[in-house]
């Protein structure tokens, strides 16, 4: 999950505990070649995150990852008490949003669930994206 688009955003909606969770999450960020199915989650809220498509697109042409997902945050559990519905990302502004990565990095737009508000982002697509269970 990459929860913010810089470390001040990062501070603000995170509040970490402590120092330097921001670099890690760049550090793990930077290990995601090393893995053949590696995903960047990106959970978004008005109001908190869902802003500066730039400095998003920025790290995700400074990392090499097989999938970007974005998904609206939905105040259901835990979150129904930090989140309202007026924070939801509607589809189409989510899709908007992945609009305008596409004109910034090499990520296309695979695929999306309107019911869910995810939609799925990857530089090629191929017949493994879909995980199928052993027999």
């Amino acid at each position: 999950t990459l929860p913010a688009p810089d470390e001040e955003t990062f501070e603000r909606v995170c509040k970490p505990l402590g120092p330097g969770g921001w670099n890690r999450i760049m550090e793990s960020l930077s290990l995601l070649h090393y893995f053949k199915r590696s995903v960047v989650r990106l959970t978004l809220a008005k109001e908190w995150n869902f802003k500066d498509v730039e400095k998003y697109a920025e790290i995700f042409n400074r990392f090499e990852f097989r999938f970007l997902e974005l998904k609206s945050a939905v105040p259901m559990g835990g979150a129904m008490y930090r989140l309202s519905n007026e924070q939801v990302i509607k589809q189409d502004e989510l899709r908007t949003f992945a609009q305008k990565i596409e004109k910034l990095t090499d990520f296309k737009i695979l695929d999306e669930q309107k019911e869910s508000l995810v939609l799925l982002m990857s530089k090629e697509d191929s017949d493994d994206r879909m995980l199928t269970l052993p027999n």
